[in-house]
């Protein structure tokens, strides 16, 4: 049976780059951290994640820091657990498959024989510290050095089970106030072997153990929230029914650190499973072991105040050329929503395009309304605006996309004019398959008003922003010579259509503080596009917009890190 974990620890005054050093070495305490409690579900993979079914784990992740990570391999239980809990990778922890023992012996060992574990340190450097693990797989306990710890447990496996455990540990918090506090829930991944990972049993199991999470959630927050952390992972996803071989779906796990103060950190570099157990050790002030290959993550992490206040344009990042997967991919690595631009194929297939036929792309000046999928599909849009490194890219599929738009952090979907309103059915169809593309996660932009009253009338659960520029020329919309839209004459507009914002090109001149003013008062979202110059943006966030379209999202909020948002802004 394969586990999948998921840490969860809720933090005081954390700042990945200041935190307070130990006031006292023998206590071990440390940036603001008294407490870490560990929440592990089983079999929970980022693609499995039944988002709108979690609303405590969605809480969690939109008040903290939150990345896409990698479990090691093979995607199996027992390696992944032990790489979690002993902060380092297969070749010395030992552990090979979901036998008793490691398959090979660890390259340093405890009395218990296994490597070295979060528990196994804790012990060592803080000898009275309590310490939990509660676990509803047996495993668990051959994977760390369980001995370590004041009080284990193994539980049955079964949902009425974990409703009851999860009492029993809010009470070990309640009376010990353990140093370290850690659960699992095995049922998930139960549910995965027995009836696919994408299935509807799967999404209701995920609303069970969201129950859990959130009981324990609530607890930390109403009585522990000033010096306990939260962190969130998973030792692997499922595909079909099972896991362990090197699919995504089974690899990309979630990971996520929740405290005070917290909110806007990205993570600058990739993160893995063996970075739990140090990133653990670290939060609580302790000394992370030399031999252990995992590294904490939050000292890697740094703090985008702007992080859901920048979309980043056509997905433009890590060189990729615009519209592409691995361009959306790079955005959303980075903890940014990003902007597509979406055509429609003659036999309805939705994908990504800035321009309206294919000419741009390699191919002939042919609509592509009028082409069918078989045909788009073979344009390598990769080679033709990336080079040679992006060779063998095609355009996009619009469900592909959506698979991106998870993080809590809206991307932009701009319905573009060729399209017409015949694109709306299909795109409505395609969103209430792809349980990702909720309203937390997404919202609408065309410069086609009639687009965006179509989309509002299908999809009423979500935003819906009418694209301009400053100035009014209804059939030419990238006429500047005209007259400047009024405040007044937006919020007629919007209101005439039912849409819920405005995303006006970024000219300070038509686009005052009072001008934005009035239409937020008025009860319309504002963004801005495409602001690259990073005195620019700053300007706009200080009038109050709610978006900032840009090509350049990590160097502006690089730049602005530090920048204090004035107040009544947020």
């Amino acid at each position: 049976m394969n586990k999948k974990l998921l840490l969860a620890g809720c933090c005081a005054a954390m700042s990945a780059m200041v935190f307070a050093a130990p006031a006292d070495q023998g206590k071990a305490r440390g940036r603001g951290v008294d407490h870490v409690v560990l929440i592990g579900v089983d079999g929970m993979g980022i693609r499995n994640i039944a988002w709108d079914k979690m609303p405590n784990l969605r809480k969690l992740r939109d008040k903290g820091a939150f990345t896409v990570a990698r479990s090691t391999f093979p995607t199996s239980s027992g390696v992944n657990w032990s790489s979690a809990l002993c902060g380092t990778t297969p070749d010395l922890h030992g552990v090979r498959d979901n036998t008793p023992k490691p398959g090979v012996p660890p390259a340093v060992t405890t009395a218990k024989g296994v490597h070295p574990c979060i528990f196994s340190e804790i012990r060592k450097q803080e000898p009275n510290a309590y310490t939990c693990s509660l676990y509803d797989w047996n495993g668990i306990g051959w994977y760390h050095d369980s001995a370590s710890a004041n009080f284990t447990k193994l539980y049955p496996s079964n949902f009425e089970s974990e409703s009851q455990y999860t009492g029993e540990f809010i009470e070990l918090l309640k009376k010990n106030g353990p140093r370290l506090a850690f659960i699992t829930y095995d049922m998930l991944d139960h549910t995965g072997h027995a009836s696919r990972y994408d299935s509807p049993e799967y999404t209701n199991a995920c609303a069970e153990v969201d129950k859990f999470i959130g009981r324990i959630a609530d607890y930390v927050a109403a009585n522990m929230a000033k010096d306990t952390a939260i962190v969130l992972f998973a030792d692997h996803g499922g595909h079909d029914k099972g896991h362990g071989d090197a699919t995504l779906e089974c690899y990309e796990i979630p990971f996520l650190v929740v405290a005070p103060g917290l909110d806007g950190f990205v993570f600058r570099e990739p993160v893995t499973i063996s970075d739990v157990a140090p990133t653990v050790a670290w939060l609580l002030g302790y000394k992370v072991p030399e031999f252990w290959r995992g590294r904490p993550a939050l000292r890697r992490s740094v703090k985008y105040p702007l992080q859901k206040r920048l979309i980043v344009h056509a997905g433009i990042g890590n060189g990729a050329p615009q519209n592409t997967l691995p361009a959306f991919k790079a955005a959303v690595a980075t903890g940014f929503g990003f902007e597509c631009d979406i055509q429609m194929s003659a036999d309805h297939q939705i994908f990504a395009a800035h321009n309206g036929s294919a000419l741009a792309y390699g191919g002939g000046d042919v609509p592509f309304k009028t082409m069918p999928w078989s045909e788009i599909e073979k344009l390598d849009v990769g080679l033709k605006l990336g080079g040679i490194r992006w060779a063998g890219t095609p355009p996009p599929r619009f469900e592909d996309i959506l698979a991106l738009m998870r993080d809590g952090r809206k991307s932009f979907v701009e319905v573009k004019e060729a399209a017409g309103t015949e694109i709306v059915p299909y795109i409505k169809k395609a969103v209430e398959s792809q349980r990702n593309a909720t309203p937390d996660n997404m919202l609408f932009i065309s410069f086609d008003r009639e687009i965006c009253r179509a989309l509002r009338k299908a999809l009423p659960k979500y935003e819906v922003m009418w694209i301009i520029l400053p100035r009014k020329d209804l059939e030419r919309p990238d006429d500047q010579k005209g007259s400047p839209y009024t405040a007044e004459e937006v919020i007629a507009l919007l209101k005439e259509a039912n849409l819920t914002g405005v995303d006006m090109a970024g000219n300070m001149s038509v686009a005052t503080e009072d001008f934005i003013r009035k239409v937020k008062a008025a009860g319309f979202k504002f963004g801005v596009w495409t602001v690259d110059d990073t005195k620019t943006a700053r300007i706009f966030l200080e009038r109050g917009v709610d978006a900032v379209t840009t090509n350049r999202s990590k160097e502006i909020a690089e730049e602005l890190k530090d920048w204090q948002w004035p107040a009544g802004v947020l």
